[in-house]
């Protein structure tokens, strides 16, 4: 069935496998161009953590003893079960507002001169760890790396500059956005280690309101 199809080439995209386009590493990145859907979202992981949370130190903390086990009081397996549908439900209604970008990998000379337009600032550790300004070159790297198309979920081109979707990027889709250029460019780096759960979707801090 068609809605069958498309839910799992959305659960692929969101796996964000890497594929060959012209013979470079390319990514396609999701961008939920509706900021209370992406709200929805967070909203629904953020209760799903919770549920498996409480779930997990409920199980941990059964009694086992006589050989048997206290079952878990049904109300917190419902819950989680709940929270697991209502992300199901909240990724399907983001991926369905949302538009796709694609990161694809620079030619090794292209790749140097971006590298070269950003080197380390004098005196930062971090910054010679990584080899390049790591407040300049990521959104660089991946400004150069987007190609110049924008898709919907089936793969159909939308009439959108892709400059324009980086520029109006939140900052938890910008943090995954560089990260993915990095990773698409075989370049890997700790730059984005705090934020490495960021979800590709409009945060709370979203431009688009």
């Amino acid at each position: 069935m068609p809605d069958h199809d498309a839910l799992r080439q959305m659960l692929q995209d969101r796996k964000e496998s890497t594929k060959a386009k012209g013979g470079r590493a390319a990514r396609r990145m999701a961008i939920c161009l509706d900021a209370t859907l992406s709200e929805d979202l967070e909203d629904a992981d953020a209760e799903l953590a919770a549920a498996n949370e409480e779930l997990a130190n409920a199980e941990a903390n059964t009694d086992t003893r006589a050989g048997g086990k206290v079952a878990v009081n049904p109300e917190i397996t419902k819950r989680a079960k709940d929270a697991e549908k209502a992300v199901a439900d909240a990724e399907k209604a983001a991926d369905a507002a949302s538009v796709f970008i694609w990161f694809k990998a620079l030619r090794a000379e292209k790749y140097d001169e971006v590298l070269k337009e950003h080197p380390p600032r004098e005196g930062n550790e971090l910054d010679a760890i990584s080899d390049f300004n790591r407040d300049t070159f990521p959104d660089a790297l991946m400004r150069k790396s987007a190609l110049p198309i924008v898709e919907d979920v089936d793969g159909k081109p939308v009439a959108m500059d892709v400059q324009d979707v980086i520029t109006e990027m939140s900052d938890g889709e910008r943090n995954t956005g560089c990260r993915t250029a990095l990773e698409v460019n075989g370049k890997s780096s700790s730059f984005f280690e705090a934020n490495s759960h960021s979800r590709q979707r409009s945060g709370k801090n979203s431009k688009r309101r």
